[in-house]
């Protein structure tokens, strides 16, 4: 009896003695969550932030400890079944995001000694105020517009990424109670509690900055208000002397001296550069010549080459002349600022003529600086140009590295074009340096306009000149005011015409266009809503009748100022042959709109595809041309003479049904039936798909690919959704997506074969050596290349030994590769008692 009891009491010791070994976490218990946010993360106390996250430290320590006793260990002899190995990439995840957490631990101690930025340094201003000094306050406030609004865009982006981190936890939230009420210990639980975790103390290092920035802000502004207020008190305190004046002169002088001379210098080279984009635009037409009448392959290629060679120095000559009148432009813009602080210098200190002389100053700049806004704008565009001309330049230097040739005169071919579009690049990179700089020293030069004029304005308004000098001068001069309003310009046929018939005749077309808009828009709103009329068939009557109308205004017009309308028809008669030849594209599209109109090929509210792609909704239908807003909010304004000359697709001419293809694949372990039937299944589950006996969803099966098999979804859509094929496509995507996980069938990635060709004999003897003194690390690469599936190498040749690999699921499974190269396996560790799971 004593004995048949020993060894049961030598098994329940064991058990017992393993179980302390391994110091098994039993009693955790993970925390309830209800708050999507904790402001204790991101409090103004540094001690409450570091306490909490001392507590979350341990707490993610514990968790570590538990989701690392629930490892199961695996070994060549017992791989682990999917559900085991399902389970092992579940704790990984888990342990990844505690991981992460820990680090974003860190990141918050980090942030909390992080101190604010601070303000620009203020310029130092001593009495007697002097130019200089109008200047730096200047510069300064520039200064603090740059930095308010960088920072009002970082705060703009934080409140953003809060705002989805706030959704996002709300989610995670309900997720994890879920999982903790089923089950307290189970991997996902945790994994959604470090999740939790991570996401909020993300949130309170946003809170944290989001704070420095406000307090940056404020201090920002305030600076700005008081040099705003400042500036004027500095100008009217400011003493400039005839000395200075003259030097401004002088220097006014030297750069508009400077800029002739620079415009001479680059009229030369403009010629040089022309005469460069002559001979290459030749060379082109030549090589375009030569590709329509060969047909051998190589001289194709060859061609091919010399016209990129081409193409590549024509770019390259339009960059040299954009650069040539870059630094025409930055030379513009110092002598502009040089002459606008001469220009309000003079006018300020005129102290009796201040009103009209400031109103003149202010007028012509205000013109100035819609130009030089213009000029701007227009770089900016001419920079999102060049950035993609960059990509493209790298590009095409990537693909002729790619390219392989035998005969010596394409590699010599290959060789120029290599060089010049290393030459090439240079260029556009001092080009995109100079439109960068002038747009700064545009804006900055713009910024002091505005401001120096603000200040120059409110001096008007303080001496109150203008107005006083109309009221003293306004009598005396309404009667040479009537003499030119009604003096005979010229006559034409006993009519008279005067300043007084033009301001009439102006007065009545203005009235009855604003009436015509208004009559439009009552009739489209009347056809539509009272007679049940379509949108598009709508807006074209009530465009012809607007045109319509016009036309009548215009005579009426003409009759009411005085004009004879019978004598008028000939001169008419004579202008028309005139401004047909002369206005010949416009009477195209006018007379192309007025076809689209009556015959409504196209009306408002159609989705069409131009010739070039774009797709877009027609959003308006004028005489001369079409208004096509595309999917990216883009207005597109396209001439009505190429809507008719063009081939343009419209999606809603008949109907609003279009047939949408989503191709997609699956490994060739799938079942084709099965593949079809959860296609179909999709399709009707996705509110996009239209299902009538007329449009009916399809799966079609269109061939065996190189790493699947490969299907394409067919299924029929209606307007909105067919405007936006992408997003659409997107739903259909990701509903198959889930559909086929949920099914078990596989989508698959391409599969490669890595072969070792003549293996020494002493790698194998090392690796043999090492997998049988220590045990297989269960990783995440042996664990889910279990080595129960690996195969022998055939090791039929003499003097070779080959293994091969199925990446990346074999790639560097050790414990396989000592079997497969002939050796014995290393034995089960897990065998031996006390041993702990990895």
């Amino acid at each position: 009896m004593t004995k048949a009891r020993l060894p049961l009491l030598l098994f329940l010791c064991l058990l017992t003695w393993q179980a302390l070994a391994q110091d098994t976490p039993a009693n955790l218990a993970l925390p309830v969550v209800t708050e999507a946010t904790v402001p204790a993360l991101y409090d103004d106390d540094p001690g409450t932030v570091r306490a909490l996250v001392e507590e979350r430290e341990k707490l993610l320590k514990e968790l570590t400890e538990t989701l690392q006793y629930q490892l199961p260990v695996n070994t060549p002899e017992t791989p682990l079944t999917d559900a085991e190995n399902q389970h092992v990439n579940a704790i990984k995840s888990a342990l990844d995001n505690l991981n992460n957490l820990h680090f974003r631990h860190l990141r918050l101690l980090s942030e909390l000694e992080q101190k604010a930025s601070s303000p620009p340094v203020e310029p130092k201003i001593e009495p007697p105020v002097e130019l200089n000094d109008i200047e730096q306050v200047n510069a300064y406030l520039t200064e603090l517009d740059q930095a308010i609004a960088q920072a009002e865009a970082e705060q703009a982006d934080i409140q953003k990424r809060l705002d989805n981190l706030k959704t996002q936890l709300g989610t995670l939230i309900s997720e994890y109670t879920q999982a903790r009420n089923k089950d307290s210990k189970s991997p996902d639980a945790i994994e959604k509690l470090a999740q939790i975790y991570n996401y909020q103390t993300e949130y309170a290092i946003l809170k944290l900055k989001q704070k420095r920035l406000q307090n940056l802000l404020q201090q920002l502004n305030d600076k700005k208000t008081e040099y705003q207020t400042k500036l004027p008190l500095l100008i009217k305190d400011l003493k400039v002397s005839q000395e200075e004046l003259q030097q401004l002169k002088d220097k006014l002088a030297e750069q508009e001296k400077a800029l002739q001379e620079l415009k001479a210098a680059n009229e030369k080279k403009n010629r040089s550069i022309n005469k460069q984009i002559l001979k290459a635009e030749q060379a082109m037409d030549n090589i375009e010549l030569k590709l329509a009448q060969t047909k051998d392959p190589a001289a194709i290629r060859t061609l091919n080459l010399d016209k990129t060679l081409q193409l590549t120095r024509l770019k390259k000559a339009q960059y040299e002349k954009y650069l040539l009148a870059q630094k025409e432009f930055a030379s513009q813009l110092q002598l502009t600022n040089t002459q606008f602080t001469l220009d309000w210098l003079q006018a300020y200190l005129q102290k009796s003529l201040l009103p009209n002389r400031l109103k003149e100053v202010l007028k012509d700049w205000s013109e100035r600086t819609k130009s030089l806004v213009k000029k701007i704008e227009a770089n900016k565009q001419l920079v999102q140009s060049l950035e993609q001309d960059q990509l493209e330049l790298a590009a095409s230097l990537q693909n002729t590295a790619d390219i392989e040739v035998n005969d010596r005169a394409t590699r010599r071919l290959l060789s120029s074009l290599r060089k010049e579009i290393k030459a090439t690049e240079p260029v556009l990179g001092k080009l995109s340096e100079a439109l960068q700089n002038n747009a700064t020293l545009g804006k900055r030069i713009l910024s002091k306009i505005n401001r120096i004029a603000n200040v120059l304005k409110s001096q008007l308004d303080v001496l109150q000149r203008a107005r006083q000098w109309l009221e003293v001068h306004f009598k005396s001069q309404w009667e040479s005011i009537k003499n030119v309003l009604y003096y005979p310009i010229w006559s034409f046929g006993g009519t008279a015409f005067t300043l007084a018939v033009l301001f009439k005749i102006i007065f009545y077309i203005t009235l009855g266009i604003w009436f015509l808009r208004f009559l439009r828009a009552r009739l489209v709103h009347i056809l539509t809503r009272k007679f049940n009329v379509s949108e598009g068939a709508a807006y074209s009557i009530a465009t012809l009748v607007y045109y319509a109308g016009g036309l009548i205004v215009l005579l009426t017009s003409l009759t009411w100022a005085g004009f004879n309308l019978n004598q008028l028809v000939i001169v008419l008669g004579a202008l028309g042959v005139g401004i047909g030849f002369g206005l010949q594209t416009i009477a195209n599209n006018f007379m192309s709109g007025m076809i689209l109109l009556i015959d409504r090929t196209l009306t408002v509210g159609d989705v069409i595809k131009l010739q070039d792609g774009t797709r877009g909704k027609v959003k308006k239908l004028a005489m001369r041309y079409t208004v096509v807003r595309t999917n990216a909010g883009e207005d597109l304004i396209v001439p009505n003479s190429e809507l008719i000359s063009n081939r343009v697709t419209s999606l809603t001419y008949d109907d609003y049904y279009l047939r949408l293809q989503v191709p997609f694949g699956v490994s060739y372990d799938s079942d084709p039936k099965l593949v079809k039937k959860i296609g179909l299944e999709v399709a009707r589950n996705v509110r996009h798909t239209v299902i009538d006996p007329l449009h009916q969803p399809n799966v079609v099966f269109i061939g065996f690919g190189e790493n699947s098999l490969d299907f394409e979804l067919r299924v029929w859509i209606m307007f909105p959704a067919a405007l936006r094929p992408t997003a659409t496509r997107s739903d259909y995507y990701y509903a198959l997506h889930e559909a086929l996980t949920e099914a078990g069938i596989e989508i698959p990635y391409p599969q490669r074969d890595l072969h070792f060709r003549s293996v020494d004999d002493q790698v194998v003897n090392k690796l043999t050596h090492v997998t049988r003194d220590k045990p297989p690390i269960a990783d995440e690469r042996t664990l889910q290349a279990p080595a129960a599936n690996a195969e022998k190498p055939d090791t039929s040749q003499s003097g070779e030994s080959s293994t091969q690999l199925d990446t990346p699921k074999h790639s560097e499974d050790k414990p396989a590769k000592a079997k497969e190269a002939g050796q014995d396996a290393a034995p089960d560790s897990r065998s031996e008692p006390g041993q702990k799971g990895h």
